[in-house]
């Protein structure tokens, strides 16, 4: 992952239009951030919100503490680790998992329309079936299980500490 390395730093930055467009805003992050994820985009320069702040204030706001995303998302938690930081709340607790492929090795993805649970369905695959195959995926539970939602979590519960542990590894 390449950091900023602080260029605009320290420019006065204004914080609407100018020459008929917006700057991009980026927190300056605190010393003991820097090496990791150095300053970032928190407001784009098309006057969107970047991820970084959207989904942190998303979670903060929803009391959120414990957030499970895929590998692929792994390199923004410094950023976001930073961010909280900022804003005064205690850090969440992040988990990363294998991101879910197609067929082909393709990562799932809303972005490239993606084959979604409809495709399982119109394919006469069960719900358990589905469950089974995600659970499976992650280690979970052996390949070719078939289980409901409320199996697999009693069995998650029942195996908490275990699963801990798949997590730590991954």
């Amino acid at each position: 992952k390449q950091i900023y390395p602080g260029t605009c730093r320290k420019l006065e930055v204004s914080w609407g239009w100018k020459n008929q467009k917006l700057p991009s805003w980026r927190l300056r992050v605190g010393e003991e951030f820097s090496i990791n994820s150095g300053d970032f985009v928190v407001r784009r320069a098309d006057g969107y919100i970047a991820y970084h702040l959207a989904t942190v204030v998303d979670e903060l706001t929803l009391g959120i503490s414990e957030v499970v995303r895929g590998d692929d998302l792994r390199m923004a938690l410094p950023s976001q680790l930073a961010l909280i930081d900022a804003l005064g709340q205690n850090p969440l607790n992040y988990e990363h998992v294998p991101v879910v492929c197609d067929s082909e090795g393709r990562k799932l993805s809303k972005r490239v329309n993606s084959e979604g649970l409809e495709a399982f369905r119109e394919n006469g695959i069960s719900s358990p079936k589905v469950i089974g195959l995600l659970a499976a995926s992650l280690d979970l539970v052996p390949k070719g299980s078939e289980l409901t939602c409320d199996e697999l979590l009693s069995d998650l519960i029942k195996r908490k500490f275990q699963i801990k542990k798949v997590f730590v590894n991954l």
